[in-house]
Formats: C-alpha cells, structure tokens, sequence
C-alpha cells in the first residue's frame, strides 16, 4: 500500500522543482506546394491541414533553451495533376525534445522522440501504416533571439532512427511514386 503513496510524493516533489510549462494555444495550419517526389520527376501538388497543440518549458541553467511537446493531427494529400491519382495520409503525433543542447554559438542540439500513427490509402484503396517511434538529432538556430524559441529554424539534420511498425519504412518514394504515376 505504500507504493501509491510514495509515488505520488514523489510526482508532487518533481513537480514542484520542475520549471513551469509555457502552454502556447492551439494552432491550426493550411499548407500547400507543389514539388517533384523523391527525386523521381514526377510533380505532385502537397495539401495538408494539420491542428498543433504545444508546451514549451525553460531547460534548467544560465541560458535560455527551452524544450518542446508537441501534439499533432492532421490530413495530407498527395495529387498528380496530370492523371488525378490521389494518396490521402491521416495522422496523429507526438513530439518531445528528449535532450536540448545549447551550443553557444547561437544554435542548440536536439534529440527528439516522433510517436507517430500515420494511416495511408491509396487511390487503388490499399491501406498501409506506419506506426511506433523515430528518434531524430537536429541543430537548430535561434535566429538572433534566444528568448523566443518560436522563431528558431532547421541548420542540419544529424541523423534518425526508427522504432515501430512502418509498412513503408524502405519502400515510401517508392510506394507513393507507384501509386501515384
């Protein structure tokens, strides 16, 4: 019976040493490109509308680095304007900053965790899934205001890996070109 209790002495203690979250309101995005996929030619025009819902919280130390839990659920499609072929994606996402870096020089290292359900359909209706876990290192800049985490940008991708079940780990460029050729 005491397990209960230690616990929850133990979440109430973290909780009061922890820095406070900074809840940012929820925001829906519109996007829309055009592009040609994977390197294959083939043009497709991206539409995607996706609702994010997010916290930040100030890393313990002298600087100002913040870490980030990001919630996402969207639609994507993927349409070749030649022929109209169509792939719809849904999704539903979790990303944390596991580890924030700063580096110093204006940018900070960061390993984050992507839990993602992706449900993908084709326009011949068959139904593939990636589902689990991509762990991803990035640097990113702070764009000249440390303070203002909401303005950093991407400098370079480090690296992933992958947890999980994903029907189109290998095969994605393949796949959708296939389906949409």
């Amino acid at each position: 019976m005491r397990k209960p209790l230690i616990t929850a002495a133990l979440l109430t203690a973290s909780l009061l040493v922890a820095p406070p979250a900074q809840a940012r309101d929820a925001s829906h995005q519109s996007i829309q490109d055009t592009f040609a996929l994977c390197g294959s030619g083939l043009v497709v025009h991206y539409a995607e509308e996706v609702d994010l819902h997010w916290i930040s919280r100030k890393v313990p130390g002298p600087s100002d680095t913040y870490s980030f839990t990001v919630w996402s659920e969207g639609a994507v499609a993927w349409t070749n304007p030649t022929n109209g072929r169509t792939v719809t994606m849904t999704y539903n996402k979790v990303d944390r900053d596991v580890t924030v870096s700063d580096n110093g020089d204006g940018t900070r290292t960061i390993h984050t965790l992507n839990n993602r359900n992706e449900k993908y359909v084709g326009p011949d209706g068959v139904r593939l899934m990636n589902r689990g876990p991509i762990w991803l290192d990035v640097v990113v800049a702070d764009a000249g205001t440390p303070s203002d985490p909401f303005d950093d940008y991407w400098v370079e991708f480090l690296g992933f890996r992958a947890g999980g079940n994903f029907d189109m780990a290998d095969s994605w460029c393949d796949q959708m070109v296939a389906w949409l050729a």
